[in-house]
């Protein structure tokens, strides 16, 4: 009967993760805008709300496609603009990592091996500080996650 809990309470592991991914999130002493130029990523999401243009507020061409200023900017449009507001959607996304990890472990082997693996990304110690960054690669990291679900369920 107790494993039987414990085997249903398997799908919600990467919710587990949540208090890892917001712990000191809202510590603006523990957080800058500095490491990899997280305050010019957030100065371009704001071009997008200040401009209100999706495609081209850039004077110049530039070398970025516009997906990863489109959730910045739908993030402080939503919740105000702050640096707290944009890394919102980051830990958003690093939840879904976890959930697709999950996702992928549960369809190649079994629930116990999805668990494990969703757990075991959460103890890492750069994912869980990478989660929380203003950047691009958490967002490429959950499409990418998310492609290899949809192929491993057509497989």
């Amino acid at each position: 009967m107790h494993n039987r809990r414990f085997q249903q309470l398997f799908p919600f592991t990467p919710l587990l993760l949540l208090h890892l991914l917001l712990w000191q999130f809202f510590d603006a002493s523990q957080q800058s805008l500095l490491p990899q130029g997280e305050g010019l990523y957030m100065e371009r999401a704001r071009l997008f709300l200040d401009q209100n243009e999706a495609w081209t507020p850039f004077a110049e061409a530039h070398h970025k496609t516009p997906g990863h200023y489109w959730i910045m900017a739908l993030s402080m449009r939503l919740f105000g603009v702050s640096d707290i507001a944009a890394r919102f959607t980051f830990v958003w996304l690093a939840l879904l990592s976890a959930w697709l990890v999950y996702g992928i472990g549960f369809l190649i082997l079994n629930r116990c091996a999805g668990a494990m693996a969703s757990l075991i990304l959460g103890t890492s110690y750069l994912w869980a500080v990478h989660s929380r960054t203003i950047s691009p690669n958490m967002a490429y990291i959950s499409f990418f996650l998310g492609g290899s679900c949809c192929f491993c369920k057509s497989w």
